[in-house]
């Protein structure tokens, strides 16, 4: 993106590509574009995304998991969501496997293993259902506030049951701290949030400008410094 003369933002297409028919999601980053593909068999792909790279403008890819390939994907698989860690190594892939409702995790970093699955259940107090039939997912890897010092994950649930016995006619979205997932006791030893950045700031633009006080600035412009560190998006 660029600023034009009359001062408005502009986008540039850097990139086109390709995928195989039938993808449900993705989730780009400046270097790999993790993509969730529906054909023959539904399946995790990754694609290189450097625009001066030609070596995958078929958008060949690399498959990081297939369904019933080995019992780490269930079907309908329908969105994905990468977590940022504090390099090209550290991170994770997130998979929403609508057909049992659950979340499968790899590894962002080649080659890309798979660490766990799973799901979220009714609340111990009953005020909040389970999630079912979900369909996409968003995260964010980074400190928000004391209940989410990780980061956050939205997940979607179709049959939203209420405390009263019945079922909404609206769909709902839950909100879980990453922490609480990627840090349950279960994943203890793993060390998982070890490779979270709690600083990454997706405010930033490294090349076009940057972020002052939540608005996209023009860089010719001077601004007044801040004592706050500018972390480069990942």
């Amino acid at each position: 993106m660029r600023w034009t003369r009359s001062k408005a933002l502009l986008g540039l297409a850097s990139l086109r590509w390709t995928a195989c028919w039938r993808h449900s999601g993705y989730s780009p980053t400046p270097s790999t574009i993790p993509v969730v593909v529906k054909h023959a068999q539904t399946r995790l792909r990754i694609y290189d995304a450097e625009p001066d790279d030609e070596s995958d403008s078929q958008a060949v890819g690399t498959v990081v998991a297939k369904v019933a390939d080995d019992g780490n994907l269930y079907g309908d698989v329908e969105g994905v969501r990468l977590v940022a860690g504090s390099d090209s190594q550290k991170g994770f892939i997130i998979v929403s496997c609508q057909g049992v409702s659950a979340y499968s995790v790899y590894r962002r970093a080649p080659p890309h293993e798979y660490v766990t699955t799973f799901t979220l259940v009714e609340a111990s107090d009953g005020k909040v259902n389970a999630v079912s039939n979900t369909d996409g997912v968003a995260a964010v890897g980074t400190a928000l506030s004391p209940e989410f010092p990780f980061g956050i994950i939205a997940t979607h649930d179709d049959a939203n049951q209420l405390p009263n016995g019945s079922t909404s006619n609206l769909a709902s979205f839950k909100m879980t701290s990453l922490s609480k997932i990627l840090g349950a006791q279960q994943l203890k030893q793993l060390r998982l949030l070890d490779d979270v950045d709690a600083d990454w700031d997706p405010r930033t633009s490294a090349r076009h400008g940057k972020y002052h006080h939540g608005q996209l600035v023009d860089p010719s412009v001077d601004r007044p410094s801040s004592s706050s560190p500018v972390h480069t998006g990942r």
